[in-house]
């Protein structure tokens, strides 16, 4: 759940809305669904716990191993061609924000402030490209797509986590808490994937927590200090 609530496909999605009532009612029927739709592959997999009873058999392959094992043949083509079009859904999600951060928050940020918009597309173009033929290379040669996807919803996730949730909750913010907690997050997420996350903890778990701690210090240093808070986003916008 921690992944869905930063990722871009969410995020553009609710500011996409005619009012904010709209914004508000369709997160909350998406959070509905999202966890009814993350109950079912839990099912499955304790159905291969306790028929499949294989050591050999991993956790990303529980679910396929489940369906063609003991559902009928029509649908588990169309479960497992369902969770193919999820991943792929999830992936071009990720590979669009990746070269949009690029080609909007770098490049015409800091490299080329006057770029046109056509520019910025055509960037934006290449970079998912790019993003997209590294993800490649990476499945072929040693990762799996579920590993390199699941990397990429805790990189997402784990730091800016904290500034999606407490900086829509809370009325002073500073931009320093932020950056602080999407760094320190970032680091404690892969950290612990690289240290094989352990005590059954997920690396998403682990970063997103290290981020709101983070940003919950240095919102109280801010204030101690008396730092002038984050502007509102329709200041920003301005």
């Amino acid at each position: 759940m921690v992944t869905f609530i930063t990722g871009a496909e969410m995020a553009s999605r609710a500011l996409a809305a005619k009012d904010e009532k709209t914004s508000l009612h369709g997160s909350i029927l998406s959070g509905v669904f999202m966890s009814l739709y993350a109950f079912i592959p839990a099912l499955v997999g304790l159905v291969a716990l306790a028929k499949l009873q294989l050591p050999c058999v991993s956790a990303s392959d529980a679910y396929a191993r489940v369906m063609l094992s003991y559902a009928p043949e029509p649908l588990a083509g169309l479960v497992l061609a369902a969770i193919l079009a999820a991943a792929m859904s999830s992936a071009d999600s990720d590979m669009l924000g990746a070269a949009s951060i690029f080609s909007v928050d770098v490049w015409k940020r800091y490299l080329r402030k006057n770029a046109s918009d056509r520019e910025i597309l055509i960037l934006t173009r290449v970079g998912i490209v790019v993003v997209g033929s590294l993800a490649a290379a990476a499945a072929l040669t040693r990762f799996d797509i579920i590993t390199i996807n699941t990397f990429a919803f805790m990189l997402r996730s784990a730091g800016p986590f904290a500034l999606f949730a407490l900086g829509l909750l809370m009325k002073y913010v500073t931009r320093e808490a932020g950056i602080s907690a999407i760094i320190t997050g970032s680091i404690a997420g892969v950290y612990w994937r690289l240290a094989g996350q352990p005590y059954g903890i997920g690396d998403t778990v682990v970063g997103a927590l290290v981020g709101v701690i983070t940003f919950l210090v240095v919102v109280a240093v801010g204030k101690a200090l008396k730092r002038p808070p984050s502007p509102p986003l329709e200041e920003i916008k301005k």
